[in-house]
């Protein structure tokens, strides 16, 4: 967080960026408060997957746009990090389809040390 205040500080003075802290299972913001949500590797880190993803259509607008980035991080092998990269490119869009939203793209981006799937 104050990592993220501070790379933010001018856009927050403006009141163009708000940060909050709390959970992806229960967002403090009314049904369609937002136009887009992104998330950069935080996905493994969220209780329950697909109630999540919903709980992110709940609050975005119908017309939102949803942003979900994800490296193979951590992986120990070659076989986990191609079960990791099977994991993001055909069980995660199948997940946020499950959730209500329509995926209209996947890209990767390949980069060094670990290359980064939306």
């Amino acid at each position: 967080m104050r990592r993220a205040r501070k790379r933010n500080a001018l856009q927050i003075t403006y009141g163009r960026i708000f940060i909050r802290e709390g959970s992806v299972a229960n967002l403090p913001y009314p049904d369609r408060s937002f136009d887009k949500i992104f998330s950069i590797n935080a996905l493994h880190d969220w209780p329950s997957q697909l109630s999540d993803l919903k709980e992110l259509r709940r609050v975005l607008r119908p017309e939102g746009k949803l942003f979900i980035v994800r490296q193979p991080l951590g992986a120990r092998s070659k076989r986990e990090k191609d079960q990791m990269r099977e994991d993001i490119q055909e069980r995660l869009p199948q997940q946020i389809a499950r959730a209500g939203f329509d995926v209209i793209g996947k890209e990767v981006r390949v980069m060094t040390p670990v290359s980064a799937y939306c």
